[in-house]
């Protein structure tokens, strides 16, 4: 799981508080679904941070069942930015452990916004090492720009560097034409990724946050609900574990 800053957006623009459709909210119910398939079958699961802040060292991946599950949600959950300092925290790939951690014929499944940058293509080649030994990787991209784009358009927002590339230094009222530029950056962002790190054992997921922010908790539970069991990559999955 991604746990960077971006992971815990959208948040209430009027509140400044969370929302109940945050990415991270999502990524937790995704895991513990998962782990109480793996438990149920028998099959091993391991838990893991995709990054961690800069300075702070690896942290291993964790092996349970659906009470690790829980706890390991749970502390993502409660880890949400409060003061904003900690939503600019820089952070970095943890993938040695990640991928020492894997045994053959896996599937490792990665949940991200994808909102970080190409970090001189570490990110790609660990997708890439991940799908060898006969494993497969899902990856599930977490979308959620037309949120972010409603609540940014209500009024003056400050943006940061989309594709590490500042549009605007400061606050901004942001029009069509600048929406429409951050959302083009993003996507050539998420794609030139994705192409990168195709090698034959890539499955990609791409979950799609509603436009209307107004009732986002209630819309983003209800799309979990009906598309969870129809993911094709997270059926591949199920097929495995059971």
């Amino acid at each position: 799981v991604d746990p960077r800053p971006s992971m815990y957006l959208p948040v209430d623009p009027h509140e400044r508080q969370r929302s109940g459709g945050e990415k991270i909210r999502v990524a937790n119910w995704i895991v513990r679904a998962i782990a109480a398939i793996a438990e149920h079958e028998g099959d091993q699961i391991l838990f893991h941070r995709l990054f961690v802040p800069v300075g702070q060292g690896d942290i291993l991946p964790v092996e349970g069942g659906s009470e690790i599950a829980d706890y390991f949600t749970t502390t993502l959950l409660e880890e949400m930015p409060s003061e904003e300092a900690s939503w600019h925290r820089h952070f970095e790939l943890n993938e040695t452990s990640l991928l020492a951690a894997l045994p053959p014929a896996a599937v490792l499944v990665v949940i991200s916004d994808l909102y970080f940058e190409e970090l001189d293509g570490r990110f790609q080649e660990t997708l890439l090492q991940a799908q060898q030994s006969y494993r497969e990787v899902v990856l599930v991209h977490l979308d959620s720009w037309p949120a972010e784009r409603s609540i940014i358009s209500q009024g003056t927002s400050r943006i940061e560097s989309v594709e590490d590339i500042a549009l605007y230094d400061g606050p901004v009222e942001p029009d069509e034409v600048y929406l429409d530029e951050v959302g083009h950056r993003i996507e050539r962002h998420v794609r030139r990724i994705l192409d990168d790190a195709q090698a034959g054992g890539l499955v990609v997921e791409s979950w799609v946050w509603p436009e209307n922010f107004e009732s986002l908790s209630e819309h983003v539970r209800e799309e979990f609900e009906s598309k969870f069991l129809e993911s094709h990559g997270l059926r591949s999955i199920f097929a495995k574990l059971t």
